[in-house]
């Protein structure tokens, strides 16, 4: 439970240094952006490591696990792509809030262990948890590039004069 709190919180604090990053056009402060989420990314997956030996199976079953496992691909996924793509650091701006957020929704969730239920004794099980969770953090990814695009169109479209030291022209067209 602390592991979890911890998490959530350090996701809260690279929220917030990711949306001052952006707002402030403030590109040398990501590192503390990254820095947050990634200890916050320890601290969840020791939270789901230990969840998972309590209950014997991994996080498919209820909303909470489900929800939890969402937020951590999600942020290891951003974690892992923004070190290959460093001018889409800055899409932590969409992808941390909405990972803290999914964590919350499932705090509010009911925590109790449940087994796994005969239906789901099968080999699809972990494949299809696997891959739609792979999907979920692929798609918030996208979304958060999406809307770093909408951003620079709107911005290129308000400032006529010249921006050549503006963020948004360090993305590519």
């Amino acid at each position: 439970m602390v592991h979890v709190s911890a998490a959530t919180t350090l996701y809260i604090v690279s929220s917030i240094f990711y949306i001052y990053c952006l707002v402030f056009n403030k590109e040398e402060k990501l590192r503390y952006a990254f820095g947050s989420a990634l200890a916050g990314l320890v601290f969840h997956s020791v939270s789901i490591a230990l969840r998972w030996i309590e209950t014997g199976h991994g996080p498919y079953i209820n909303l909470y696990e489900v929800l939890s496992k969402a937020a951590w691909i999600s942020v290891t996924m951003f974690l892992l792509v923004q070190q290959k793509y460093e001018k889409i650091k800055i899409a932590g701006f969409v992808v941390m809030p909405v990972s803290f957020l999914i964590m919350g929704i499932g705090a509010t969730n009911s925590r109790d262990i449940q087994s796994i239920p005969a239906s789901l004794y099968t080999y699809w099980l972990i494949p299809h948890a696997g891959f739609a969770t792979l999907a979920f953090g692929a798609v918030l990814i996208a979304a958060s590039i999406a809307g770093l695009y909408i951003l620079k169109e709107r911005f290129e479209n308000t400032k006529k004069d010249s921006h050549a030291d503006s963020f948004y022209q360090r993305l590519p067209p």
